[in-house]
């Protein structure tokens, strides 16, 4: 797989070792946003809320929710872009203000390392969503399978692509695909799932991304994963 970067408005302040990546270049990471960090989540979820101290993202008309930092999510701000490359090494793909799911948990990698993000990707116009769906999604899946040399790609699964109601009562579109990581970094996992959820928010497609883990201990389960990206609803 390739690197996912981090940038903070135009200046690259990171490469970070996302999910199972091979580093090649580790820069400091010097826009860390660690306010949000707490001891103890709260013992129930507010009203309106899915998670308890759970922080809403929000992009392109819709919002998701994403647990507490208690909970291992690290929300980054709104500043701040995780992307992948192409093969020419320019961004392809990405995603503004993620949030991040286990951030610093490889002691070899404590800088540069995460079990998974998600956050919303630029909004569509002109398309329908599903169009919007597909399109996206076959460039985030060639993205994050590229490997680090940039010339090979790591195999996958076909996207696989379906309807989707919101809890809102709104028609989605959702599309996966598992990666089987063969250019494994340090503390890597063999398999990262790509999934993408969009939504019309009203002459735009909103769409979610999620990037995380899976197959390793601490990683974000798949059930876990399904009520984040259940909790998209338009706004």
């Amino acid at each position: 797989m390739t690197l996912s970067r981090l940038a903070s408005g135009l200046a690259v302040l990171a490469v970070l070792a996302v999910l199972g990546t091979t580093v090649t270049a580790v820069a400091a990471y010097t826009h860390r946003d660690d306010s949000g960090a707490v001891a103890a989540a709260p013992a129930g979820p507010r009203p309106g809320h899915a998670f308890a101290g759970g922080r809403f993202l929000r992009g392109g008309g819709a919002r998701v929710e994403v647990p507490a930092p208690a909970d291992g999510w690290t929300p980054k701000g709104g500043d701040v872009v995780v992307y992948y490359v192409d093969r020419r090494g320019d961004p392809a793909v990405g995603v503004r203000g993620p949030a991040v799911f286990r951030d610093g948990y490889c002691a070899r990698r404590p800088g540069g390392s995460n079990r998974g993000f998600v956050g919303f990707a630029r909004p569509a116009t002109g398309v329908s969503v599903r169009a919007a769906n597909t399109a996206l999604g076959r460039r985030w899946v060639r993205a994050v399978a590229l490997d680090g040399d940039l010339r090979t790609s790591s195999p996958h699964t076909p996207l696989r692509t379906r309807p989707l109601t919101l809890a809102d009562g709104t028609t989605a579109v959702r599309s996966t695909s598992r990666i089987r990581v063969t250019d494994r970094g340090p503390c890597g996992a063999p398999v990262v799932v790509v999934t993408l959820v969009s939504v019309g928010t009203g002459g735009r497609v909103a769409t979610l991304v999620m990037v995380r883990d899976a197959g390793v201990p601490g990683a974000l389960a798949d059930g876990r994963a399904d009520r984040i990206l259940g909790t998209l609803t338009r706004r």
